[in-house]
């Protein structure tokens, strides 16, 4: 990193629960003490108004500018649990994919990304088997930028989507529902610590969060959130031997005890989830270390940053064996 980053610490109250859902968890719906990292980029591209159609390119450029800590606001508390019944749409793969399409043709999309699009359309179409939609996807494909312009395929493709909703309206809608116990967090608070080496990205983010394109929440889409920016400047390095956010490794004190997890921490792709390494989340905060360490000054705070670029680069080896 930097000489020196450009970054703000954002206070996050939650009014009601919160549920940051362990991917592995299934017949269980278990939470995470706090959000985790890829939750946290999640809201601020929901601020900054990141449409679905490039909603991974717009995640990929959050991951490679930040660097992220956390801690909670109040002792972390015990999950509270409930027995839920867990209702699921379920919405058609290939209606999603051309409502994916149409969006980006109307946002601007670049061809490479709509190519992407369409062939993602494509598959869909065969599971289950659409010939006409796979066959008039087909033919946009191999012609865009060739014999066909942008305008008439962006035609084309809006034609389908509204075909094929009007064939899909007449389908009774599905709702599967299961009985699960669900875990959460009552009226949980944290702040964030967001930084950059990217001093004009740090103010639009900061703004975004300050005036959101649309409503924010964390974790599910139903747990609101309300955000506050209480610090925003220089980010200098520094040494301390106190910490005001998780650690990276396993720490022990004999004063303070810890809870050891992996996060959430990024998105290699679309399929793809990268884990943060082993953190230390201490049940109170300034945790005291033996020995100063390098650490970044917010304010009159210090903290470990994660970069996510490095930590994913880290990641990547680590499940391919360093090769």
């Amino acid at each position: 990193m930097a000489g020196s980053l450009y970054g703000f610490i954002v206070d996050a109250e939650m009014p009601y629960f919160a549920c940051f859902r362990k991917p592995t968890s299934t017949s269980l719906m278990l939470t995470y003490p706090v959000p985790p990292f890829t939750t946290i980029v999640g809201m601020i591209a929901n601020a900054l108004g990141v449409s679905r159609p490039v909603y991974f390119e717009g995640i990929a450029k959050l991951q490679e500018l930040l660097c992220l800590n956390l801690r909670p606001i109040y002792i972390p508390q015990r999950p509270s649990r409930e027995t839920a019944r867990i209702l699921k749409l379920l919405a058609d793969d290939l209606e999603q994919a051309l409502t994916n399409l149409v969006e980006a043709f109307r946002a601007g999309a670049s061809e490479t990304l709509l190519k992407e699009l369409i062939e993602r359309a494509i598959q869909a179409s065969k599971r289950p088997r659409r010939p006409y939609f796979t066959h008039a996807l087909t033919q946009v494909s191999e012609s865009l930028g060739k014999s066909l312009s942008l305008q008439h395929a962006a035609e084309i493709c809006e034609r389908l989507w509204q075909e094929f909703r009007k064939t899909s309206r007449s389908k009774p809608v599905e709702f599967p529902s299961s009985p699960m116990h669900k875990y959460f967090l009552v009226r949980p608070a944290f702040r964030f610590f967001v930084a950059s080496e990217d001093n004009e990205a740090i103010s639009e983010i900061a703004d975004a969060l300050r005036k959101p394109e649309r409503p924010l929440y964390l974790g599910q889409s139903d747990d609101m959130v309300v955000v506050e920016i209480v610090w925003q400047g220089e980010v200098l390095p520094t040494e301390s031997d106190q910490a005001w956010a998780m650690l990276v490794g396993a720490r022990a004190s004999n004063e303070q005890s810890v809870e050891l997890l992996r996060l959430p921490l990024a998105f290699a792709s679309e399929r793809q989830l990268l884990y943060s390494p082993l953190l230390s989340l201490p049940t109170r905060f300034p945790f005291q270390l033996p020995n100063p360490e390098p650490m970044w000054r917010f304010g009159d705070e210090t903290v470990p940053l994660i970069c996510i670029r490095e930590a994913m680069k880290n990641a990547v080896a680590g499940e391919t064996g360093g090769n």
